[in-house]
């Protein structure tokens, strides 16, 4: 997953990603639970990072207290069947006011399995992000 657009306003905050499949088997995602991590420490300062999406290596350093869900509103995807080697577009609105110090929200989508066809056996894909905002 990767997040491209952020769009705040009005208590609500509008983020626009891309998930890519760079597997062999097709998948099927939907709308993505968002949470709010609590109690982050990280071995980087985070206001450095703010609106900018932490990386894999990033990501699993960060030490969290708790995980918050927060409200989403509403989610659209361009398709929500991914075949290998091709991406779809989303956005996803959530209900957060803005702060001044940086938060950590981190995307996980639910229910992304591989297709049904016998060969992936309906093994669970991984796909999470983390941003700054």
């Amino acid at each position: 997953m990767w997040i491209s657009d952020l769009y705040e306003k009005d208590g609500r905050l509008l983020v626009r990603y891309t998930v890519c499949n760079h597997g062999t088997e097709p998948y099927t995602i939907d709308t993505p639970l968002v949470y709010q991590l609590d109690g982050v420490r990280s071995t980087q300062s985070l206001y450095g990072l703010q609106n900018s999406q932490l990386g894999d290596e990033q990501a699993a350093k960060l030490k969290i207290k708790q995980e918050t869900p927060v409200k989403v509103l509403d989610g659209q995807l361009q398709t929500a069947r991914v075949a290998p080697g091709q991406s779809t577009v989303g956005v996803v609105a959530l209900d957060m006011a803005s702060g001044t110090q940086p938060t950590v929200l981190r995307f996980q989508f639910p229910g992304s399995k591989q297709s049904e066809d016998g060969l992936s056996n309906g093994q669970q894909m991984q796909i999470a992000a983390f941003l700054v905002r």
